[in-house]
Order: C-alpha cells, then sequence, then structure tokens
C-alpha cells in the first residue's frame, strides 16, 4: 500500500510541478496577449489606412480611366481630320497636275502668240512701208489735182470773162 501512496505522491509533485509550468506558460501568453492585441490594433488601423488609399487609387483610376476614353475620343476625331486633310490634299495635287498641264498649254499658246506677235509686227512694218508710198502717191496726187485745179480755175475765169 505504502507503494501506491509513494507513487501517488510521486505523480502528486509532478503535477504540481507540470501545474506551475502550465500557469507560469499561461501567464506568459496573457503577458504577450497585450502586446499582440496593441501590434493587432496598429495592423488594423493600417490596413484600414491601406483601404482608403486603395479607395483613393480605384477612384483616381476610374478619372484617368475616364481621360483617356476622352482622349481617345479626340485621337478619333483627330484622325479623321487628319484623314480629311489627307483627301483635300490629294485632291489638291490632282487640281495641282491639272494646272501644271494647263500651264504647258498656255505656255505653248504664249509662245505661239509671241510667233504671231512678231508676224503682225512685220506685217505693221511692211504697212507702214506701205502708207508711206501711199502718203507719197497721195501728196503727187494733190499736186497734180491743185495744178488741174488751177487750170480749171484759169479756164473758167477765161471763159467767164
Amino acid at each position: 500500500m505504502l507503494g501506491s501512496f509513494g507513487a501517488f505522491f510521486y505523480l502528486g509533485t509532478r503535477i504540481d510541478a507540470l501545474a506551475d509550468q502550465v500557469t507560469g506558460r499561461i501567464d506568459s501568453l496573457f503577458e504577450q496577449i497585450g502586446p499582440m492585441q496593441r501590434t493587432m490594433g496598429s495592423l488594423d488601423a493600417r490596413m484600414t489606412r491601406l483601404q482608403e488609399i486603395m479607395g483613393g487609387l480605384q477612384d483616381s483610376l476610374g478619372s484617368l480611366q475616364g481621360t483617356v476614353g476622352g482622349l481617345q475620343d479626340s485621337l478619333g476625331s483627330l484622325q479623321g481630320t487628319v484623314g480629311g486633310l489627307q483627301d483635300s490634299l490629294g485632291s489638291l495635287q490632282g487640281t495641282v497636275g491639272a494646272l501644271d498641264g494647263r500651264m504647258g498649254a498656255v505656255e505653248e499658246a504664249v509662245g505661239s502668240l509671241g510667233t504671231r506677235l512678231v508676224a503682225v509686227e512685220e506685217a505693221v512694218g511692211s504697212l507702214g512701208t506701205r502708207l508711206v508710198a501711199v502718203e507719197q502717191r497721195l501728196g503727187a496726187v494733190d499736186r497734180r489735182l491743185d495744178a488741174l485745179a488751177s487750170k480749171l480755175d484759169e479756164h473758167v475765169r477765161r471763159h467767164a470773162s
């Protein structure tokens, strides 16, 4: 019987020793709970701040997406304008090409006109020479007419008296 009592006593001593260790550990854990709760509170505050920042970033992202959409619309409009300007440029180049062709015809006509003008000047020069000859003949005719008129007057005077 005494052997059982010794075993119980030994077990009781061991249980007391284990109880003291468990109590020490529980006390140590309770001591760690306070700092952990403060750390958790700090992490909670940081998490809340991060969520606020994320909300702000999402708002900014939405605004940026709106701005990008507006820029894409403007780009589309500018591309349409560039397309229209390219069409106008093509039309203008066609007009310039047509004008170049017409300019060649005008240059040919001006050259032909110059040739004709030279011919007209030569004809006018020839007419000038002829006019001088005609004026000389008219002068001779005038002198003959004057002489005939004088003779006629003299003849009329002789027969009238």
